[in-house]
């Protein structure tokens, strides 16, 4: 974020050099993102412990970390996609093979994310049960998948084989003209 407002290089190559000191970036920059990093490996750390002391594997774990990152993906191909759409739809060729295999991206991983987060909360309240059986406590060991985002994921991928579909068919009328 700090560079973002930092001159070109055509512009730098113009500048005297009392200009080009005065938009140095300070050591504090590199001070303030080991701080930040310092502080998330401080976050993270626990919650590795605190697997690792209920006994939960490190596969767990992974998948744990893992489900955060795959929403993040997601979100992320949500942005991309809008942009590549309205790119499209500027150069007036909407059905473009980026934007399917950004929807069955999308599609797919709004699936495999859920099934994930599912299993891992099934795996975790196996092991809850396993260690609070002599409490008098019960913890349901179920396996309950959110059909929501299941059916979500396949109306996207879907929506991906209809825009396939019909890219197919504008790249045949191209052919036919």
């Amino acid at each position: 974020f700090f560079s973002l407002a930092l001159p070109d290089k055509a512009a730098l190559a113009g500048m005297k050099a009392d200009e080009m000191q005065s938009i140095l970036v300070t050591p504090w920059v590199m001070v303030g993102l080991y701080f930040i990093l310092t502080v998330a490996e401080l976050f993270i750390s626990p919650l590795g412990l605190a697997f690792r002391s209920v006994g939960g594997s490190a596969w767990i774990y992974a998948l744990v970390m893992l489900c955060p990152l795959l929403y993040l993906a997601i979100i992320v191909l949500m942005f991309m996609i809008i942009h590549s759409l309205r790119r499209s739809i500027r150069e007036e060729r909407t059905l473009d093979k980026r934007n399917v295999w950004y929807l069955r991206a999308i599609g797919m991983l709004t699936i495999v994310t859920e099934l994930i987060s599912d299993a891992v909360n099934w795996v975790m309240n196996n092991r809850a049960a396993e260690l609070l059986a002599d409490s008098g406590y019960t913890v349901d060991t179920g396996f309950h998948i959110s059909y929501a985002m299941i059916i979500m994921g396949i109306l996207i991928l879907f929506a991906a084989e209809v825009f396939a579909i019909g890219q197919n068919l504008s790249e045949e009328q191209k052919y036919t003209i």
